[in-house]
């Protein structure tokens, strides 16, 4: 496992943050930010915890506990593209992160499908994904919020 370089994490938290501040468009009234993780694409384990924008301090601990749990999750579900093919609600493993070619890209603040279309473009933006792979995760999650999102968050390809 190889650490981050200070250029990705400036790039990660660059992008993700115009992406996230984006997503709050399509987030419930109120939802102003979350935790990002970005984690080992075979094992799950963090290489960035981090907020980004605001949240109350009572859904913090939760949502910064979700973000990993995705990621390790994820992880540990090698031939799985996206945390959504192992959610489980009542366990509280919500969807929420996908898989790059080098890193697991995992939010969570939003409703869990903005927090996956947010990851999706994030991912994207960080040349860790194709449009082309974003979409067939797509038509696996059947997320409505992507192609809104990257509309307004990536040039026109």
């Amino acid at each position: 496992m190889k650490a981050l370089t200070p250029n990705q994490i400036n790039s990660i938290l660059g992008h993700a943050t115009d992406v996230i501040h984006a997503a709050r468009t399509f987030a419930r009234s109120g939802d102003a930010g979350g935790y990002l993780c970005i984690g080992d694409n075979t094992t799950g384990v963090p290489f960035l915890l981090t907020l980004i924008g605001n949240m109350p301090e009572e859904r913090a601990r939760a949502c910064a506990g979700f973000a990993q749990e995705k990621n390790r999750r994820l992880g540990a579900n090698l031939h799985h593209r996206t945390s959504w093919e192992s959610r489980d609600e009542e366990k509280e493993q919500y969807p929420g992160a996908v898989r790059g070619k080098q890193l697991l890209w995992s939010f969570s603040g939003f409703p869990s499908k903005t927090d996956e279309a947010a990851m999706l473009v994030s991912a994207i933006r960080c040349g860790d994904m194709t449009i082309e792979e974003a979409t067939e995760i797509v038509g696996i999650t059947g997320n409505p919020v992507f192609h809104k999102l990257r509309e307004i968050t990536l040039p026109t390809q």
